[in-house]
């Protein structure tokens, strides 16, 4: 019984990580996305411009 549920416990936490690690992923693609959109209006600034 005892066994059993550490077990239980050891692969919620695997879970619990490998699903930290996805929202982490999210969230950095996130912020790459916003980088690249903000570097291609500011190239359309400076095209703009010129």
């Amino acid at each position: 019984m005892e066994r059993d549920d550490g077990r239980r416990y050891v692969e919620t936490d695997r879970w619990r990580e490998m699903d930290g690690e996805r929202q982490m992923e999210r969230v950095e693609w996130r912020v790459m996305e916003r980088i690249g959109r903000m570097k291609r209006d500011r190239w359309r600034e400076l095209d703009g411009e010129r």
